[in-house]
């Protein structure tokens, strides 16, 4: 009888225990990052073809990319800004591509090569483009974040 009242005992106070606790989780500062990516698409002539913006990925890998912001603020061109005693860290590269074959380009991605294994940072899918050789294109990568 002892066990049996020992073995409830026991159960009732893992059930009181298990309901009544609970997790919060707590975002680190420095953790997210907003970004912005502006697309240029132009043909051999130099004429716009396609203009997308976007700041909605898909995916985001944010110990990898505020490490390979890390070092691209360490290269110069980083603004730093005060706001209400917080302080945030601009971040802005640009990046031309010649295109040499015909493509249909669905997304985007953004991976650290500065390594010899490439490291995924960010993707975003888009409506699409075709590319066509000689064709070229421009993106504009706007990282935002706190510091």
């Amino acid at each position: 009888m002892n066990f049996i009242l020992i073995f409830l005992i026991g159960i009732l106070s893992i059930t009181l225990l298990i309901s009544s606790s609970y997790a919060q989780n707590s975002p680190e500062p420095n953790q997210d990052v907003y970004i912005f990516v502006q697309t240029f698409v132009r043909n051999s002539d130099g004429q716009l073809l396609h203009y997308f913006e976007n700041d909605k990925f898909t995916n985001k890998n944010l110990v990898a990319l505020n490490i390979y912001l890390d070092l691209e603020a360490t290269r110069g061109g980083a603004t730093t800004y005060d706001i209400e005693g917080k302080k945030f860290q601009l971040i802005q590269r640009s990046k031309a591509l010649e295109i040499d074959s015909f493509q249909l380009v669905a997304s985007k991605k953004l991976e650290d090569r500065e390594n010899p294994v490439s490291t995924f940072l960010v993707r975003y899918a888009h409506d699409g483009y075709f590319l066509t050789p000689g064709d070229e294109v421009t993106q504009v990568w706007t990282f935002f974040r706190e510091i």
